[in-house]
């Protein structure tokens, strides 16, 4: 079973990256598509200098942590629904993952339906008390919202719908895992970017990916959407 999900991960990772690239150039108009060049970090960039091997190096890396994830919820759930949904939640957060890894771009069109299903999930089939999700949403986003208004170079509007996103999906206070481990995975990151001379104080760093990441973590640990 965990070689078929191996499998499955690394196929999955290979149509998230194709969809990512699909759903970036359907959600821009013709005038805004001259304006939108992929933006990868400059380490994968340096692999060859040009950006065909920076958007390969970056699938690949989607198709192994893909895998490795799956493989991982497979070990812990074992072979049942609750696992491949799961899987389904976590590489939607993937997909996010990878576009604004490749674009630094959260689209609407992935963040907006994905709070109406969350909230509909939470409400309707798992009885989320309406408090508890209300808490949740008002949390992440009131944070992240705040953030972006002092610092509006920091963080975009893309990651404040998706920190609410995330509050729908998980609610109050299990949305304090997620955003908890967002923050420690990027706290680390930058710091090993920092101290490597990657990075310095005045680059700015994507944070969807680290909401995304924090959210998986969320999901690992104690899989509040699916319990």
């Amino acid at each position: 079973m965990i070689i078929v999900a191996v499998f499955a991960g690394i196929a999955a990772g290979w149509m998230l990256s194709l969809l990512g690239d699909y759903l970036v150039r359907f959600a821009q108009t013709k005038r805004e598509r001259v304006a939108v060049t992929p933006r990868a970090p400059a380490f994968i960039r340096q692999l060859r200098g040009n950006t065909n091997t920076a958007f390969f190096a970056a699938e690949l890396i989607a198709e192994i942590f893909t895998a490795c994830l799956f493989a991982l919820l497979c070990v812990r759930y074992g072979a049942t629904w609750q696992t491949l949904w799961l899987m389904l939640a976590s590489a939607f957060f993937v997909l996010i993952m990878i576009m604004d890894y490749k674009y630094r771009l959260v689209l609407n069109v992935l963040t907006y339906p994905g709070i109406v299903i969350a909230l509909a999930v939470n409400l309707l089939v798992l009885r989320m008390p309406v408090v508890n999700l209300a808490l949740g949403i008002a949390f992440a986003f009131g944070i992240f919202y705040i953030t972006a208004r002092l610092r509006p170079n920091g963080l975009g509007g893309g990651d404040v719908k998706l920190a609410a996103l995330i509050g729908a999906a998980f609610g109050f206070p299990q949305v304090l895992a997620a955003l908890i481990a967002s923050a420690a995975v990027s706290a680390v990151t930058i710091l090993l970017l920092l101290t490597s001379r990657k990075r310095t104080t005045r680059d700015t760093i994507a944070y969807a990916p680290f909401l995304c990441l924090g959210a998986i973590i969320a999901l690992i640990i104690n899989p509040a959407l699916f319990a």
